[in-house]
């Protein structure tokens, strides 16, 4: 499976932030599109990324047991083994991804964010062996 990186372009010209899709999402669970692509979507910034592989540094070392994140519309319980979702504002179902398939499309979105903030800029990386 793959995920996309990218910018659309507003009606008045102007770049959206960037954006992150499943490849040929409609071949696999819906969650992947929804929790994983969706949880850096409000990450504008390599700061904000930066961040976020920090506290996944301190989860993998033992300092901590568990990093929450999220986004206004769903959380996360990051744990060494895994990756929790969950969302009290819409009716999806909790879901949980590796840490490497989260950490993937971390890194995948700091990669994206240095390259040029123009509407041909795209990225495009595997985060799992899983094909359909």
């Amino acid at each position: 499976m793959k995920v996309k990186f990218f910018y659309k372009l507003a009606k008045i010209g102007k770049l959206w932030p960037p954006d992150c899709d499943v490849i040929d999402d409609e071949k696999y669970d819906v969650n992947y599109s929804r929790y994983l692509a969706g949880a850096v979507w409000e990450m504008r910034y390599v700061s904000d990324v930066d961040r976020e592989l920090d506290e996944i540094e301190r989860v993998e070392s033992g300092e901590i047991e568990c990093f929450e994140t999220g986004t206004e519309i769903f959380f996360t319980f990051v744990y060494k083994d895994r990756v929790e979702f969950g969302s009290d504002f819409y009716d999806w179902p909790d879901w949980s991804c590796t840490l490497d398939e989260y950490k993937r499309v971390l890194l995948g979105k700091k990669a994206f964010l240095m390259l040029p903030k123009e509407i041909e800029s795209y990225l495009e990386i595997k985060i799992n062996d899983i094909e359909k």
